[in-house]
């Protein structure tokens, strides 16, 4: 199905997007510098991204989801319990 928007004159194909929110929850802080580039602090950032991004591949709602027709999917699965 193909609609026209009203401020443009091009017709719009149906669009399918599926966003996965993957934000880093900062540790509390054990001094009072807000900014740490060391290697273990970078390190351990990244190793903490990629655990994000593991326990969200293999969560439930993820692996079970469906692909609209048109629209836009929101997941935000780090912030739930495990459930893979």
């Amino acid at each position: 199905m193909t609609r026209t928007l009203p401020f443009c004159a091009t017709p719009v194909l149906p669009v399918r997007v599926t966003l996965v929110h993957l934000i880093h929850a900062r540790k509390p802080l054990r001094a009072r510098k807000t900014t740490e580039f060391s290697r273990l602090s970078m390190t351990q950032h990244w190793e903490a991204g990629q655990h994000d991004v593991k326990k969200t591949f293999a969560h439930k709602e993820w692996r079970d989801r469906t692909i609209e027709v048109d629209g836009l999917r929101i997941f935000d699965l780090t912030a739930k319990p495990d459930d893979a």
